[in-house]
């Protein structure tokens, strides 16, 4: 038989990086970035993501029915987020003024979606 090495008794992984999120300053520079270089839409998913706290795939998969707002406050619900788990999610006012600018008045209470998924 051929020489066969020894399987080691213990398999070194290596760990990944932690998560990092924006702080403050970086989150002033992407916004100043989207709004001097993009659109109305494009300035909205960044304000959702950002002020929401919305996972990608929760944005694609909304819906104008998801979409709360009153002149004072708002709600966003998920369906299906992670793990499958609905929540509802309070609306900030940069968040509603963002949804507002893309059609809320219009498009309240349909289930056309959000965001056009395969533009994005």
């Amino acid at each position: 038989m051929a020489n066969i090495p020894p399987v080691p008794k213990r398999v070194r992984t290596t760990q990944g990086t932690a998560v990092r999120w924006y702080d403050r300053r970086d989150q002033y520079k992407l916004l100043r970035t989207v709004q001097q270089h993009s659109n109305t839409r494009d300035n909205a998913i960044i304000k959702v993501l950002l002020h929401v706290g919305l996972r990608v795939a929760e944005l694609c998969a909304a819906q104008w029915t998801d979409v709360t707002i009153t002149k004072r406050k708002g709600t966003f619900t998920v369906r299906q987020g992670k793990g499958s788990k609905y929540r509802e999610v309070p609306l900030n006012r940069d968040a509603r003024r963002a949804l507002e600018s893309i059609g809320y008045a219009e498009h309240a209470g349909s289930a056309l979606p959000i965001f056009n998924v395969s533009s994005i």
